[in-house]
């Protein structure tokens, strides 16, 4: 069946390829004028320019790579994979709210891409680890105790939040066992053994 068919480049994965040769040597300058010069033969190269993105955060400036993946978002505005690690950079800032906010746009164009799905849940309970450092730090007085048990209930709130994003994660992918565990330990949390059994049946399958 002869007919003529367009490749999709290379040149992003020699790209990179050189870029990290360069990145492992500490030679910056040379890895960023490698990228320079492929660029130069095609500017649009969209695997060029994850290329380019990759090789900032390689080399810790990390600012630089998300400005260069937001760049390529607004070129292609339906590429998930871009937007998933958008959202990872703004979580490595501590941005959890601009990061959920990335991971949802993603799982909007690819509704099975369990990364994302994955990727908000631990967005989401980031947020646990401020509620349960101020219930340590609590007392013993009324007031005190009013305050845990306030606390308590915004921390079962972010279960609750997560339990239908983690279940359809399962759904999609029966056997990934990071998911069910998570699922498991916010069921015992939410005090619902029933689900907590059907998740070690699970974990047992």
């Amino acid at each position: 069946d002869p007919a003529v068919r367009e490749i999709p480049s290379k040149k992003g994965d020699v790209a990179q390829l050189i870029a990290r040769i360069y990145i492992s040597q500490k030679e910056y300058d040379k890895a960023i004028a490698a990228m320079d010069k492929a660029k130069a033969t095609n500017p649009d190269d969209m695997g060029l320019l994850k290329a380019e993105a990759n090789m900032y955060y390689q080399m810790g400036e990390k600012e630089k790579a998300r400005q260069l993946l937001e760049e390529l978002a607004e070129k292609d505005p339906n590429d998930a994979e871009t937007l998933n690690n958008i959202g990872l950079m703004y979580a490595e800032i501590g941005d959890n709210e601009k990061a959920i906010e990335f991971y949802d746009k993603a799982l909007a164009i690819d509704p099975e891409m369990n990364n994302a799905r994955i990727n908000k849940v631990a967005a989401i309970l980031s947020n646990e680890r401020e509620i349960i450092e101020e219930m340590n730090g609590l007392g013993m007085s009324k007031a005190d105790n009013e305050r845990y048990d306030e606390l308590d209930a915004e921390r079962k709130e972010l279960y609750k939040e997560v339990v239908p994003i983690l279940e359809k994660a399962i759904e999609i992918d029966p056997n990934n066992t990071d998911a069910i565990k998570t699922a498991m330990n916010i069921y015992s949390n939410l005090g619902n053994q029933e689900k907590v059994e059907e998740m070690k049946a699970k974990l047992n399958q």
